[in-house]
This record gives structure tokens, C-alpha cells and sequence, in this order.
């Protein structure tokens, strides 16, 4: 049976939400030891503050200049504020291995928010969010798809709101653009049938996946079954382990 790999949404102590454990050389070693291969570093952008876009060269000439015992390619996790608003600029995202961007970041307060909170209001909402971020011409991953942040919808409410057709609609949209979505393991154990939609939709449009765990601690760069769901869930739920998924050479090599 096939195994994870590698994590590629891992931040660093540069992201303000992240812990001062989580230095590139600490998230390097703990990912040795948990048997991956990558990780991929993802730190926030998340108003276009100076600063933070100031930090992305940063994780590039640090990564350049260590030995490090895997592969570690620097991102970015961008968000939408509005489906007219991303919070990197385009020149920002030159010279990163890839983009990664969120669109359901609904638990701050500069986010553009749906008109209402019934079910299919706030996933047409989130849908369209998703949607500006695969068409901006630089995003390379959707962060979390589709799931986070409708606070206080609760997930299950979330994935109800959204018809297949939909569904069909976004992976045909990201296939054509070539973005590929994010699974996080967890929330995969948490929604498995609405995985199970997801991935039949991907793969009827050619669309592949990302894999990560959205670390802000050591420990959460492993993959822990007691709260993720495994390798052999996923191929359950008819996730093609070679197919479907987009391994960090080739994210690496769109840039």
C-alpha cells in the first residue's frame, strides 16, 4: 500500500499563526523522521503586508543555503479577500516553487463574506470565491477546498450545499487551468462521502490533488491516524494513488 509522502501546506515561524518550533531546518528534520520525502513551505500572505511578502525570499535563501535531509520547496498560502481581490500580488508569487491559495478564510473579518449564511448562499459564495482563485493565472493549489471557515455552518452543512454539477463544474475549471485542490487527510476522516463526490468529480475532469496537513506545529506534520484518514481511506473512497495526485517535482517545475 501506497504511503504519504509528503506534506506540502507546512508553515513556518513566519507566519504569525504558526509556533517559533516550526524553523525550516526543525520542520526538515521532523519530516525525516516521519518518513517523507518533501514538504513544501506555505507562510501567509494574507492583506498584501509588506512584510509578510518580504518573509518569501526569506524561506528561498534559507532553504538555498542549508543541507537539509529532504526536499523542501517554498510557497506561499495566499487568500482571497474577494473574488476580486487576491492578497498576493502577481509579482509577489515570481521565484516560488509553487502558489497556494485559500478561499474560505471566512473567520476574518476582511474577508468579503457571503450575503447570508443558508447552505446554498454561502457555498455559491465560496464557490465563486474558489473559482477567481483557479482563473487568476497564477495559482498553483486550492488550499483546504471548499470546507473551511463558514463559521457557524457546520461542515456537514457545507458539503450538502454542494450538487455534484457544481462540483463537476469546479474540477473541470481548475483541470483546464491546471490547479490542483488540496486533500488534507483530516478533513477527509471528518466528510469522507463528500471526498468521495470530490474525487469521482476530479477524475471525470482530469483534475489532481495536493497532499498536506496545514502544520503550524512539529507535530502536526504527521499524518496521525487516530485523526486522518489513511492512504488505504483515501483509495476506499476511489482515490488513484499514481494518477490522481500531483507529486512535488512536478508542482515544483510549474514555476
Amino acid at each position: 500500500m501506497a504511503d504519504y509522502l509528503w506534506n506540502l501546506h507546512v508553515h513556518t515561524y513566519r507566519s504569525e499563526c504558526a509556533q517559533p518550533e516550526m524553523t525550516i531546518p526543525a520542520i526538515a528534520e521532523a519530516a525525516r523522521a516521519l518518513g517523507l520525502r518533501a514538504v513544501g513551505l506555505t507562510d501567509h500572505v494574507n492583506l498584501a503586508r509588506a512584510w509578510e511578502i518580504a518573509n518569501l525570499p526569506l524561506d528561498l535563501e534559507e532553504r538555498d543555503r542549508l543541507t537539509l535531509p529532504v526536499e523542501v520547496l517554498v510557497g506561499v498560502e495566499a487568500m482571497m479577500i474577494s473574488p476580486a481581490e487576491i492578497s498576493l500580488p502577481p509579482e509577489a508569487a515570481r521565484g516560488l516553487d509553487y502558489v497556494m491559495i485559500s478561499a474560505n478564510h471566512y473567520h476574518l473579518d476582511f474577508v468579503e463574506q457571503p450575503e447570508s449564511l443558508e447552505p446554498a448562499v454561502a457555498a455559491a459564495h465560496c464557490l465563486r470565491m474558489t473559482a477567481a482563485a483557479i482563473t487568476c493565472g497564477y495559482c498553483d493549489v486550492i488550499a483546504h477546498p471548499l470546507l473551511r471557515g463558514s463559521v457557524p455552518l457546520t461542515t456537514r452543512e457545507m458539503t450538502r450545499a454542494y450538487t455534484d454539477q457544481a462540483l463537476a463544474h469546479l474540477c473541470g475549471l481548475a483541470a483546464q487551468h491546471g490547479v490542483a485542490l488540496e486533500l488534507n487527510p483530516r478533513m477527509v476522516r471528518a466528510e469522507p462521502e463528500f471526498f468521495r463526490r470530490l474525487i469521482a468529480a476530479a477524475q471525470a475532469a482530469g483534475m489532481r490533488f495536493t497532499l498536506g496537513t496545514d502544520a503550524h506545529r512539529l507535530v502536526n506534520l504527521a499524518y496521525d491516524p487516530a485523526y486522518s484518514a489513511t492512504p488505504a481511506d483515501l483509495v476506499a473512497l476511489g482515490l488513484r494513488w499514481e494518477q490522481d495526485l500531483m507529486p512535488p517535482e512536478e508542482l515544483r517545475k510549474r514555476h
